[in-house]
């Protein structure tokens, strides 16, 4: 009887033992555990993605029986007025030794600095990372131009660090090679050529695309919505005959773009916003110049203006660009983290955050609301004070109930 007496006494014990622990582990589960995010700082940029157009100040040049041509100028290069864009041989052969015997010149007229130089201004190895430095950059080139640029610019380093390795006889063979092709093709060549002259100043490009004059570029600004519709732009282009290229006259030119009526909030005239195209790494600089609404489309337009200018730039019309309004710099807090705290009558906006065993309520302004989160930063008068203020790591509290300054929490 004893035995069993102390075995239920024992069980009742156990289960009493059972029922507060329980009870401990859903309060706190409740009222004392939390759930934690870590915020960071983050910088967030306000983008519209949109399609555009570009309107530029451009006439097309235009030659009879043009067909063999060697462009003296490169795309995007500026150019003043009667300079010589293009010679025209009378045989594609012509043209062709013609373009060999420039390569052939300049790299001649290299390869004799080179061997000439006595060595004793530039160093090996700063020649070494000049090399890799350009090969590096090939892999970031995208046009023919610009990796053809790189590549000669390596082969006349290549030359030079061989140069100073002391195989100057390999650099004599190749000047003396270079000499000799160059008196066979001035022999061969028909000097007999018509020189194209350019009409007016500006950027030099070789192709034209038939939308050089769908919109008279001066009235561009007086022009409402109802002129300038997408798709009405884009069935206007023309069949012109006898190109040879087109003259960009004016350095400013214009971005038609097409943006959904929601998303022109914090656009004004006369601001300066970032855009950038698909062709360029960087956003460039542009100014809104007009902002029309329609009531018949879902879109508005929005002129900007831009006085940049590349040879990939020089090539764009109808392509999206990304548009960006501002950026805001602060802590990116999800929005189940905010919480109102009074003190003094005076109710602030922030989040608690764990701060060892106890947390800790950061006040916060709010610089921009999103879906599911804010980016915020501390109050000018907290970022004084290194323990009130929001830092990298901090664990933000999203889930927890009976918050309060200082609560322990394990």
């Amino acid at each position: 009887m004893k035995r069993s007496s102390i075995k239920k006494t024992f069980l009742g014990i156990v289960l009493v033992l059972m029922f507060f622990y329980s009870l401990h582990i859903i309060y706190k589960k409740i009222y004392i555990n939390v759930s934690t995010e870590t915020i960071m700082s983050v910088t967030l940029d306000d983008v519209i993605d949109c399609k555009s157009i570009v309107i530029r100040d451009e006439d097309v040049v235009t030659g009879e029986n043009q067909k063999f041509l060697k462009y003296c100028v490169d795309n995007g290069e500026r150019i003043s007025k009667d300079d010589i864009i293009a010679k025209c041989f009378d045989s594609q052969e012509n043209a062709i030794y013609s373009v060999e015997l420039d390569n052939i010149k300049n790299e001649l007229e290299n390869s004799q600095k080179i061997g000439l130089n006595d060595n004793s201004s530039r160093n090996l190895d700063f020649i070494s990372k000049e090399i890799n430095s350009e090969i590096r950059n090939i892999s970031l080139k995208y046009e023919y131009l610009d990796i053809y640029k790189n590549m000669k610019k390596i082969t006349n380093l290549l030359n030079e660090r061989q140069n100073m390795l002391g195989s100057g006889n390999i650099l004599s063979k190749r000047i003396e090679y270079l000499k000799s092709r160059k008196s066979e093709l001035e022999k061969m060549i028909n000097f007999q050529t018509q020189n194209i002259f350019s009409p007016y100043a500006g950027y030099f490009v070789n192709k034209i695309d038939g939308y050089e004059k769908v919109l008279n570029f001066e009235d561009i600004n007086k022009f409402e919505y109802n002129n300038l519709v997408y798709e009405e732009i884009t069935k206007s282009k023309s069949d012109e005959k006898n190109t040879i290229g087109k003259i960009i006259k004016s350095t400013k030119w214009y971005l038609l773009c097409y943006i959904p009526a929601e998303e022109i909030y914090n656009i004004q005239e006369n601001m300066e916003v970032s855009t950038k195209f698909a062709c360029e790494s960087d956003y460039i600089p542009t100014k809104v110049e007009k902002i029309t609404k329609s009531k018949d489309s879902p879109n508005s337009l929005v002129i900007l203006s831009c006085e940049y200018m590349d040879n990939k730039l020089c090539f764009t019309r109808f392509e999206n660009v990304f548009i960006k309004k501002s950026s805001y710099f602060g802590f990116k807090i999800p929005k189940d983290s905010l919480q109102m705290f009074e003190d003094n009558g005076v109710v602030y906006k922030g989040i608690y955050v764990k701060n060892g065993a106890n947390l800790m309520f950061k006040k916060i302004d709010i610089v921009y609301s999103g879906d599911n989160f804010v980016i915020a930063q501390s109050p000018e008068s907290d970022n004084e004070n290194n323990e009130k203020s929001l830092i990298n790591g901090d664990m933000a509290v999203i889930r927890g109930k009976n918050l309060y300054d200082g609560k322990c929490v394990l």
